[in-house]
Formats: C-alpha cells, sequence, structure tokens
C-alpha cells in the first residue's frame, strides 16, 4: 500500500466494491474468538504471498470457528472450480447495471486534484494504469498498460515496455507521450496532487524511449519503486487535454494558461477540470450524462476497452452506476425496491434491524469482511496549535476513547482494536503494542502534567487563562461518528473537559479538514494500493498545503527512520524499522486509531458468480452477470 490515505466519506461503500483482503464470507459471527481466527487465518494467506515466515498464531484454535465456508463454483463451464479472471472461460450474458447507495458525493472526479476515496474508486474503472493488483493474490501484480517491465540490477532504473494497439475510449491512440503527460501532471506542483506526488519524490527523470517504452529513473533507491509509477499513476491522454484544457480555461475566464503541465496557468485550470476524461478502463464517463448533481454517477461500457478485447468474459454489466442518498431510511427502503443493488450496513443495524426483514432475506446476500483497502477508523488531533501540539495531551485523549466499547456495542465485535497505522496481517504490524487503555485518572493525571488543572473550581481544566476546550468534527449523516462523539464527550465531561460537536456535510467538511481548519476529526481512512510508504503520510516535509501529514505531526526520529524505510530493499529489515516507528507514532498519538472494522455488505442475489468467500480483493464485480430474464437496469 501508499503509507497514503484516501480519505472516505462516512461510509465503507467506497472500499467494500475494491476492497483488497477478505476475512468472512456469509456466515457471520461476532465473538472475539472468531475475530482472532480470521485475523490468524488471513494473515497466514498473506504472508505467504509476500513470501513472510508466518509467526506463531495468536489467539484461539480455529477449531473453534466451525466449519470451513464452501468455495463457489466457478462461471458456467468450468466445473464448478473457482477461477482467476485471467483464464479463459464462456462469455456469460451481458447487460444489466451495478447500482451501489453511496451517502457522500464527489467534490470532484479528478483523480490528480482529489484525495477523496470516492473519486479514486470511480476513476478506477475509467482510468488505467500500467500495472494492475493480481486480483487473486495481492501484493502481487498483473500487467495492464505495460504489457512486461525490468528492473536494472541497482535497483533504480525501470522500463516499461507498453502493451501496443490500446486506445482511450474516444478512439485515440494509447502511447509513450501519454504516460509522461501524466507524470508531469503530478509534479506540476500548481496541482493539486500531493497525494500522489509525495510518492515520486525519489524520481529523477521518467523518458520516452520510443513510442511504445517509458524508462524510470530514481535518485535514490526507493523500495516500492516499481509500484509508485507502476501502480499509482493512471493514465490520462495527452491529446484530450490539449484540445479541452483552453475551452475550459475560456469558460473559467482564465486568460493566461497553458497546454504543458508545470507552465503557468496549467495547474489552475486542470484543478477545476471536474468530470473523468477517456480512459482506457473497462468503462467511461460521458460529459453532460454520467453525473447527475446530487443525484448520481454513471459510468457505461467501453467498447474499446482493451482488457474486455482481451477478456470477454470479464466486466458483463453495461454499466456502474453511484447513487447518493444520504438518509438511512431512504437507503434502506430503496435497497428493499431495488433501486440499488449493494448497501453497506452498520453492523449494529444489520445485527438489530435489517438481518430481520424477510424481504432483504428475499432479495440479498450479506458479506462481512476485511481487506487492504480497509484502513482504520480514526480521531485526528491538530498537532500544529494548543492544546493537541503536545503529545501529553493527545495522549490522554486516547485514554478518554472507550475503543472497547466502540468495538463491542458500535461494531458488534466486527474487527479489532487498531494500535498501528498499518494493516494486522502484515509483518510490519507491531502486534505486541498494548493499545492505550480507557483511563479517566490516568488521562486527568497527563492532563495535569501538562499544566491543565481546574484552578477556578468551575469543573473545566484550565492553563494560562484559557479552558481546555475543543470541536469535534464529524461529517453527516454515519451514526458511527455520531456514537463515537458521544462516547468521547461523555468522559471529557468527566475529565473537565469542554467538547462541542459540530456534523458537517461531506463537501464542507472535507474542504475545511484539507485546509487544516479543525481542532479533532473522525473519520475512516482507506489504502488505495498494499505498500505501504508511512513517509507519504506522516512525514515532517509532507505537513504542507494540500499534503498527506494532515495531523501536522512533527517527529525528527520519526522522520529519519521513515527516511531510512524507503532505501531499505529487505523486507526483514524494513519491517523492524516499521516497528520503530509503530512505537514512536504510540507514544505521541497524533492520531487516536480506534478500530480495525470489517464491512458489511448487502448485495442482491440476481447477480451471477459471487464469491460466497470472496476473493482476496473482494467484491469485484468484474465477474458479475445477469440471467437475461432477471435484468432490472436498462438506459
Amino acid at each position: 500500500m501508499n503509507g497514503r490515505s484516501a480519505w472516505s466519506a462516512p461510509h465503507y461503500a467506497t472500499l467494500a466494491v475494491l476492497g483488497l483482503l477478505v476475512l468472512v464470507g456469509v456466515a457471520i459471527l461476532h465473538s472475539n474468538t472468531r475475530v482472532m481466527d480470521r485475523i490468524n487465518s488471513i494473515e497466514t494467506q498473506v504472508r505467504e504471498l509476500r513470501g513472510v515466515p508466518m509467526a506463531a498464531p495468536v489467539g484461539p484454535s480455529m477449531a473453534s470457528a466451525g466449519p470451513a465456508a464452501t468455495l463457489p463454483s466457478g462461471p458456467p463451464g468450468t466445473g464448478g472450480k473457482p477461477m482467476k479472471h485471467t483464464e479463459p472461460r464462456p462469455v456469460p450474458p451481458q447487460g444489466d447495471f451495478y447500482i451501489q447507495a453511496e451517502v457522500g458525493e464527489p467534490s470532484s472526479l479528478n483523480y490528480y486534484a482529489s484525495n477523496e476515496g470516492i473519486t479514486n474508486t470511480i476513476t478506477s474503472v475509467a482510468l488505467g494504469r500500467l500495472l494492475n493488483i493480481d486480483l487473486d493474490a495481492p501484493p502481487k501484480v498483473d500487467p495492464g498498460l505495460a504489457e512486461s517491465w525490468e528492473v536494472s540490477e541497482d535497483k533504480k532504473t525501470y522500463t516499461f515496455h507498453l502493451r501496443p494497439g490500446v486506445v482511450f475510449s474516444d478512439g485515440s491512440p494509447f502511447a509513450a507521450d501519454d504516460v509522461l503527460f501524466t507524470y508531469a501532471v503530478v509534479k506540476d506542483e500548481k496541482v493539486n496532487a500531493h497525494h500522489i506526488r509525495s510518492g515520486l519524490t525519489e524520481v529523477e527523470t521518467v523518458e520516452k524511449v520510443d513510442d511504445l517504452t517509458v524508462r524510470v529513473r530514481y535518485a535514490r533507491l526507493y523500495w516500492k519503486g516499481l509500484y509508485a509509477v507502476g501502480f499509482s499513476l493512471k493514465i490520462l491522454p495527452k491529446a484530450w487535454y490539449e484540445a479541452n484544457l483552453p475551452l475550459k480555461a475560456k469558460e473559467l475566464g482564465i486568460a493566461k494558461w497553458s497546454v504543458v503541465p508545470g507552465q503557468e496557468g496549467f495547474g489552475e485550470v486542470f484543478n477545476q477540470m471536474r468530470d473523468i476524461p477517456p480512459g482506457t478502463g473497462a468503462y467511461m464517463y460521458r460529459p453532460g450524462v454520467s453525473w447527475k448533481t446530487a443525484e448520481s454517477i454513471t459510468l457505461f461500457r467501453n467498447p474499446r476497452s482493451w482488457f474486455k478485447q482481451k477478456y470477454p468474459w470479464c466486466y458483463n454489466l453495461d454499466g456502474v452506476q453511484w447513487r447518493f442518498i444520504k438518509d438511512d431510511v431512504a437507503k434502506n427502503e430503496e435497497f428493499r425496491k431495488q433501486g440499488v443493488d449493494v448497501m453497506v450496513c452498520d453492523h449494529d443495524n444489520w445485527y438489530d434491524n435489517l438481518s430481520k426483514d424477510p424481504e432483504i432475506a428475499r432479495i440479498a446476500r450479506h458479506y462481512s469482511y476485511d481487506h487492504i483497502g480497509l484502513g482504520y477508523s480514526f480521531i485526528a488531533w491538530n498537532c500544529r496549535k494548543p492544546p493537541f501540539d503536545d503529545a501529553r495531551v493527545r495522549r490522554a485523549m486516547t485514554m478518554l476513547t472507550d475503543r472497547k466499547t466502540i468495538l463491542d456495542q458500535i461494531e458488534r465485535g466486527e474487527g479489532t482494536i487498531a494500535v498501528c497505522p498499518n494493516k494486522r496481517v502484515y509483518p510490519d504490524y507491531s502486534n505486541d503494542i498494548e493499545p492505550w487503555p480507557f483511563d479517566i485518572e490516568k488521562a486527568r493525571a497527563l492532563l495535569a502534567e501538562a499544566g491543565w488543572k481546574d484552578s477556578n473550581g468551575d469543573g473545566i481544566l484550565d492553563r494560562d487563562g484559557k479552558d481546555l476546550e475543543f470541536e469535534y468534527k464529524y461529517p453527516t449523516p454515519r451514526r458511527f461518528f455520531v456514537r463515537v462523539g458521544a462516547l468521547l464527550r461523555d468522559a471529557c465531561q468527566r475529565a473537565g473537559i469542554r467538547m462541542r460537536e459540530a456534523p458537517l456535510e461531506w463537501s464542507v467538511f472535507y474542504q475545511q479538514f484539507k485546509d487544516r481548519n479543525y481542532d479533532a476529526v473522525c473519520l475512516y481512512g482507506s489504502f488505495p494500493d498494499p505498500w505501504i510508504d508511512p513517509f507519504e503520510e506522516w512525514h515532517s516535509s509532507q505537513d504542507i498545503p494540500g499534503g498527506n501529514n494532515e495531523a501536522g505531526w512533527h517527529n525528527a526520529e520519526a522522520d529519519r527512520v521513515m527516511e531510512a524505510m524507503r532505501e531499505e530493499f529487505d523486507d526483514a529489515k524494513r519491517a523492524a524499522l516499521f516497528h520503530r516507528f509503530n512505537r514512536l507514532f504510540h507514544e505521541d498519538q497524533p492520531f487516536t486509531l480506534l478500530v480495525h472494522g470489517q464491512v458489511g455488505v448487502l448485495l442482491n442475489r440476481r447477480f451471477q458468480d459471487v464469491r460466497e468467500v470472496m476473493r482476496p480483493t473482494g467484491n469485484q464485480f468484474l465477474d458479475f452477470w445477469v440471467k437475461p430474464e432477471d435484468v432490472l437496469h436498462r438506459w
């Protein structure tokens, strides 16, 4: 994964569809025993995939978890064997749309100007990459727009050989110039691509060898150099921008502009181009048709997709749509009426309500799973200003956060308490670090050590004439953030802290978070890929406008550790550095990590070839198809 996180709107829906690591199929058990069994099982799978020795298992034996889930049948003509998506098979019927219920509408569909999780999700099926994650064995990669690649002996030069005959959805040819253009867009400091640019800081040059060959040279060793360019970049059509950027500049009334990244005016115009350009992906965006503001975004099958031509049994649906429904009651009702096909539901809502609904049982299956794309829920403290510029105060706030209650009562045991900004299934995770306890008295002692005492007897701690108070912001309408806030407010009152709650509509919240206009925020963090580099999110150099260090955490020793980590190709040595970083993070608490949760998903039963135990990349609809008599949606 990139250490970079894509901040998600108040839901898991974005992560549910393009998730990366499954823990469980249909039958849901929510005891802590079951959760540990799931972790041990999937940890074995992932470490085998990464070639990492498996540590001794923790938690109860798998024998207590009940019978193993039955593997689903493969597509017609496969003899029931689950198959890798690239294996040939009969082409199933084509048609229908896959409609997802979403709470938050993106502010932009410009992948390079927005760090919103939903923007990353939508553009991933429209824009192509040089490399694709192997859906059945992450973090291995499959060829994408690059058919093959070579790495030099000194690990500083990567040569990509591009796939011939590929065209964008508008029919224009794909070539090396498009890769160079895309890289130049990211490197333009005026483009709001800080979330991508931080992973490319070590790149020295990207050069065109010929129309179908690109060579990337690194100035310094970087262990994830292949993936930083090969996976992080979603390739843009140079010719399309040369034709359309001048039109956008005229629309915006911008007199001085350029179609060349890095020149004056390019970034100013590019940042305001909100639509998805023609891509090489399986689906395409239709300007003026695809995005209906406050209603939906729809992508349609790309008839020129190289992937569909090479693997005609994949991407069998005519399109995919994201429908924006903020109200939970309205979302549930729309699902019952089959107006939407897939919906994320909170675990408490599933257990208490939806699992007992006979109509839901008739039309849908319920899944609960983890994946590499799922990060953790968290409260971020703004380390740039009092009171959260003091690590003792931040640590005290973590001790005022009842994470066991959050896990047991809100998440219904579906997950684990988080202590590291990583995934427990990776060897980089420090499973020996004990979470800070929920302890109001110890929190008060830490606050007193930091100078916060009730000097006037009004019940509120103060220092230098100022009360200890802060504002807790969160995006509406997700109940999780409300309930976490209620627990924290109660603990703060008991500790002598005044907390104000500020629920905000997603677009307003996201802008304030980007602008660092907050004391504390509650969010979910997602991982856009499986190669974790904490430098991109936590190094002090990333605390810049639009940068990924949203908390504004500065720790000189952590910086040195992250810098050393970037140059270390040995997995075990890099993991040891990560463990040192984890301890520094744990002591300083720039975020209070809450829970590594699982996503609960309801999926309409009419889709065929949905795995009961999903592939390691989660709920991938590229296999799905619908019987002609069951088709519900046509455009």
